[in-house]
């Protein structure tokens, strides 16, 4: 699928790039750098419990929306998350995303995804699907993350605590 020609900032490049430095900047723990990706006003950050669907009514394992973000980042970094103490290490393997025009100039990307989170104690496989939405910022200077859904293949598995951000 071609990219959309919502903007000429949303090339299929762009997006697949911002996607790349969105996992790098988490992975690396680089949290205020992540959180600084995300518009304050539109973010949504979704992890259901199920499959593909995003209804308010939905359980979920997250459903942070900026304020709570911050929140999880500000607790990482107090020293007060004990479950990260000392920090996972984490990779993850993006696959190629797909995208599709989404709602206000927006696009909505959707790419398989494969995570390793390595504590002292336990290892973890993670994978899924990620859908995101991104728009090019309002001063036209690069992209900013909307919203991401993480749909977890082991989401109905026990799942050890999720105090990283995935």
């Amino acid at each position: 699928m071609s990219a959309p020609t919502v903007s000429s900032a949303l090339t299929a490049a762009a997006v697949t790039d911002f996607i790349d430095v969105e996992g790098d900047l988490a992975d690396s723990h680089r949290l205020e750098e992540w959180l600084a990706l995300w518009n304050p006003d539109r973010a949504l950050y979704f992890v259901p419990t199920g499959a593909l669907t995003s209804g308010r009514r939905e359980v979920a394992i997250i459903r942070d929306d900026f304020a709570r973000m911050t929140e999880r980042v500000r607790r990482l970094r107090s020293g007060s998350a004990h479950a990260q103490d000392p920090p996972s290490t984490v990779t993850r393997v993006i696959g190629r995303p797909r995208l599709e025009p989404g709602e206000d100039g927006s696009v909505r990307a959707t790419a398989n995804f494969v995570c390793v989170e390595v504590r002292p104690d336990r290892e973890t496989l993670w994978a899924g699907k990620f859908v995101y939405t991104i728009a090019a910022k309002p001063d036209g200077d690069g992209l900013e993350l909307w919203r991401k859904d993480v749909y977890l293949v082991n989401a109905r598995s026990e799942i050890p605590s999720l105090t990283f951000l995935i």
